[in-house]
């Protein structure tokens, strides 16, 4: 196996891991005293502190109208970012990675053919079936969750906010955004925008009430994890292995994050939460591949083509 291959299918377990990781640990964060506006804060604080001197320095960010650039930080910004921390807050890890990352393949084909009229595949459209059986698995056994708006308004916005980042990634696909300007709509605009306000509206003085190493634990994790690390790896694996297969190693996150719950979080899965786990996997995996398109790979390998 070519090195690149190997780390390319490195940097996809990196993927699965890292992102299943930052759910759990935001949601621990969100469970103690820390409240959103605060995680949010620390996100922008660290993120802007490392991305603003670079990206002015390499230059990266030029190229892009301040109109793309507004509705790009809309889209892939605060906005979708709010949405994001309360769904994780209000609804149990395996649950919401479920909504978040079992949805994403579905909420984009369905954004695409909306606004760009892209037929939606039989895959995805399958694989939708699968997700929505797996949970309602997951929910079947248990009352409590079945029925609790909280956690269901927590998956609402777990949609909304697939929804929202689904409309960026259009929209800086069909721009053809570089990783800088993306970085510079999604963080450092939100950034500018919302710590002068959560200066003024916040009770900034809470924070002294964390400990320091809480602090310096989450301020790095939201910080350089989702708009930083997770970006990079994700373009590399991409360039390395596929999108395709980029997909896949996302399809993994569900299972991954909800595993961790357990022994973090205490989040125990029954039986059928596992197996709904698993056929909402399964759901996802046939809603992110383009069977024609794998077809016509393996044909031009077989060739000697490719």
């Amino acid at each position: 196996m070519p090195a690149t291959k190997l780390t390319g299918l490195i940097a996809g377990f990196a993927i699965t891991l890292t992102w299943s990781s930052w759910i759990m640990a935001t949601r621990l964060g969100l469970k103690t005293d820390i409240g959103v506006y605060d995680l949010l804060a620390l996100r922008f604080i660290v993120a802007c502190l490392v991305l603003v001197p670079a990206l002015w320095y390499l230059g990266t960010w030029k190229g892009l109208s301040v109109r793309r650039y507004l509705i790009l930080a809309v889209l892939g910004g605060l906005p979708q970012n709010i949405l994001t921390y309360e769904a994780v807050e209000r609804s149990p890890v395996a649950l919401v990675s479920v909504f978040m990352y079992g949805t994403t393949p579905v909420v984009t084909a369905v954004i695409s053919y909306l606004f760009l009229r892209k037929k939606i595949r039989v895959e995805q459209a399958l694989g939708s079936a699968v997700i929505f059986g797996g949970i309602l698995l997951m929910v079947a056994d248990q009352s409590g969750i079945a029925f609790d708006l909280t956690v269901w308004s927590g998956n609402a916005m777990a949609i909304l906010a697939i929804a929202s980042f689904a409309a960026f990634i259009i929209y800086a696909e069909r721009w053809q955004v570089s990783i800088g300007q993306s970085l510079t709509a999604c963080t450092v605009l939100n950034g500018l925008f919302f710590l002068p306000l959560w200066i003024l509206f916040s009770d900034t003085s809470l924070l002294a009430e964390y400990k320091i190493s809480e602090l310096l634990f989450q301020g790095a994790l939201q910080g350089l994890v989702p708009g930083l690390f997770a970006m990079l790896i994700t373009t590399y694996a991409a360039r390395t292995i596929g999108a395709s297969a980029v997909s896949l190693f996302y399809a993994m996150i569900p299972v991954c994050a909800a595993t961790l719950a357990v022994p973090f979080l205490g989040e125990g899965m029954t039986q059928s939460q596992m197996i709904g786990v698993g056929i909402a996997t399964l759901g996802i995996v046939m809603a992110s591949t383009d069977r024609k398109r794998w077809i016509k790979l393996r044909w031009a390998k077989t060739q000697g083509t490719l």
